[in-house]
Protein backbone atom coordinates (compact mmCIF):
# COMPACT_ATOMS: atom_id res chain seq x y z
CA UNK A 1 0.00 0.00 0.00
CA UNK A 2 1.14 3.42 -0.71
CA UNK A 3 1.06 6.52 1.47
CA UNK A 4 1.49 10.24 1.56
CA UNK A 5 2.04 12.53 4.10
CA UNK A 6 -0.89 15.42 4.91
CA UNK A 7 0.21 18.03 7.49
CA UNK A 8 2.45 15.84 8.78
CA UNK A 9 0.67 12.63 8.97
CA UNK A 10 1.42 9.49 6.83
CA UNK A 11 -1.89 8.58 5.53
CA UNK A 12 -2.46 5.17 3.45
CA UNK A 13 -3.34 6.31 -0.74
CA UNK A 14 -7.02 5.20 -1.57
CA UNK A 15 -7.29 2.49 -3.88
CA UNK A 16 -7.99 5.53 -6.48
CA UNK A 17 -5.24 7.38 -5.81
CA UNK A 18 -2.63 5.09 -5.72
CA UNK A 19 -3.61 4.06 -9.17
CA UNK A 20 -3.47 7.49 -10.07
CA UNK A 21 -0.12 7.40 -8.66
CA UNK A 22 1.12 4.58 -10.06
CA UNK A 23 -0.10 5.49 -13.67
CA UNK A 24 1.66 8.93 -13.59
CA UNK A 25 4.81 7.13 -12.33
CA UNK A 26 4.47 4.83 -15.53
CA UNK A 27 3.60 7.91 -17.48
CA UNK A 28 6.73 9.85 -16.40
CA UNK A 29 9.22 6.66 -17.34
CA UNK A 30 7.67 6.03 -20.37
CA UNK A 31 8.41 10.06 -21.41
CA UNK A 32 11.62 9.33 -20.06
CA UNK A 33 12.44 6.25 -22.21
CA UNK A 34 10.80 7.67 -25.72
CA UNK A 35 13.25 11.03 -24.93
CA UNK A 36 16.30 9.36 -24.35
CA UNK A 37 15.51 6.75 -27.56
CA UNK A 38 14.80 10.09 -29.51
CA UNK A 39 17.89 11.82 -28.83
CA UNK A 40 19.91 8.31 -29.03
CA UNK A 41 18.11 7.88 -32.89
CA UNK A 42 19.08 11.93 -33.65
CA UNK A 43 22.92 11.14 -32.85
CA UNK A 44 22.98 8.27 -34.74
CA UNK A 45 21.35 10.66 -38.04
CA UNK A 46 23.68 12.77 -37.10
CA UNK A 47 26.26 10.43 -37.41
CA UNK A 48 24.67 8.84 -40.64
CA UNK A 49 24.95 12.17 -42.29
CA UNK A 50 28.52 12.77 -41.22
CA UNK A 51 29.22 9.38 -43.18
CA UNK A 52 27.30 11.01 -46.39
CA UNK A 53 29.56 14.14 -46.28
CA UNK A 54 32.52 12.37 -45.82
CA UNK A 55 31.48 9.80 -48.97
CA UNK A 56 30.35 13.02 -51.23
CA UNK A 57 34.15 13.92 -50.40
CA UNK A 58 35.24 10.85 -51.98
CA UNK A 59 32.99 10.74 -54.63
CA UNK A 60 34.41 14.68 -55.57
CA UNK A 61 37.76 13.20 -55.32
CA UNK A 62 37.25 10.23 -57.94
CA UNK A 63 35.69 13.03 -60.17
CA UNK A 64 38.76 14.94 -59.94
CA UNK A 65 41.02 12.75 -60.15
CA UNK A 66 39.57 11.11 -63.24
CA UNK A 67 38.96 8.11 -61.22
CA UNK A 68 36.08 5.68 -61.47
CA UNK A 69 33.59 6.08 -58.38
CA UNK A 70 33.63 1.91 -56.98
CA UNK A 71 30.66 0.32 -56.87
CA UNK A 72 31.38 -0.84 -53.28
CA UNK A 73 31.20 2.67 -52.75
CA UNK A 74 27.91 3.02 -54.23
CA UNK A 75 26.43 0.72 -52.63
CA UNK A 76 27.83 1.92 -49.31
CA UNK A 77 26.30 5.27 -50.12
CA UNK A 78 22.91 3.94 -50.85
CA UNK A 79 22.54 1.94 -47.52
CA UNK A 80 23.91 5.32 -45.42
CA UNK A 81 20.99 7.29 -47.62
CA UNK A 82 18.64 4.30 -47.17
CA UNK A 83 19.38 5.02 -43.14
CA UNK A 84 18.99 8.58 -43.43
CA UNK A 85 16.09 8.80 -44.55
CA UNK A 86 14.35 6.71 -42.04
CA UNK A 87 12.17 8.75 -38.57
CA UNK A 88 13.23 6.31 -36.31
CA UNK A 89 14.84 2.73 -35.57
CA UNK A 90 17.58 1.05 -33.74
CA UNK A 91 20.22 3.90 -32.59
CA UNK A 92 22.65 0.91 -31.73
CA UNK A 93 22.55 -0.71 -35.02
CA UNK A 94 25.61 -0.60 -37.25
CA UNK A 95 26.66 1.82 -39.86
CA UNK A 96 27.64 0.18 -43.35
CA UNK A 97 30.73 -1.08 -43.88
CA UNK A 98 32.93 1.64 -45.31
CA UNK A 99 34.79 0.46 -48.35
CA UNK A 100 38.74 0.91 -48.77
CA UNK A 101 39.63 4.50 -49.88
CA UNK A 102 39.45 3.94 -53.83
CA UNK A 103 43.47 4.17 -55.39
CA UNK A 104 44.16 7.14 -57.68
CA UNK A 105 43.01 9.86 -55.26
Amino acid sequence: MLTKIVDGVTIELTADEETAQLAEWVANATAAAVTQTVAAWEKFQQTVQAELEANDVIYTRCGKAGVAYPPAWLQYDIALRVLRKLISGDPTQALPTKPEKPTGI
